[in-house]
């Protein structure tokens, strides 16, 4: 028997065990590695989703961490991946946009006046940089759904608001 020339574990023929070779063969053949895994990728689409899902489940906070720290320090690509989907998708964008219109025009009642239309337009108008006109009671909130009256709007900031999402914050602890 003789010892692997890397690791030292032992091998039949070979100076190199399976691990360690297959290690220094993608290091040396980077191109056909890259080739292979794409092919393979390709051919087990369903399974590698599944797997992908799988491991996105267990692992569910740890990959919300890491997507919200990878979309903040890669803004532009981010940016470039929603544009490109907007042109690709051009008909559920225009449902997506439809969608929040008719759910913001839902949740405005009929007896807003129009100095309080005025101020709601205002508050969008006058919104600080970095800020988000937020509803206090969310619009379509999971237990409680909130009006679009100046009452229940507020400013926050981007990251608070994206964080606060569709949830009602509770006041004192």
């Amino acid at each position: 028997m003789k010892s692997c020339d890397n690791c030292s574990t032992q091998v039949v023929k070979a100076f190199l065990c399976k691990s360690c070779y297959g290690y220094r063969w993608r290091a040396e053949n980077k191109k056909k590695h890259r080739e292979a895994t794409q092919k393979w990728e390709k051919e087990n689409k369903d399974r590698l989703t599944a797997r992908k899902r799988e491991y996105n489940l267990i692992n569910k906070g740890m990959v919300d961490v890491y997507r919200l720290e990878w979309n903040r320090s890669n803004k532009d690509k981010v940016a470039a991946r929603s544009k490109r989907w907007r042109i690709k998708y051009p008909e559920k964008e225009k449902a997506r946009k439809g969608l929040s219109r008719t759910r913001l025009k839902n949740r405005t009642p009929k007896w807003l006046t129009e100095e309080q239309r005025n101020e709601i337009i205002l508050m969008y108008k006058n919104c600080p940089k970095g800020y988000h006109v937020d509803h206090i009671i969310p619009l379509n909130g999971e237990n409680i759904s909130g009006l679009h009256v100046p009452s229940n709007l507020q400013y926050l900031p981007a990251s608070e608001n994206f964080s606060k999402s569709n949830k009602l914050e509770k006041k004192g602890g």
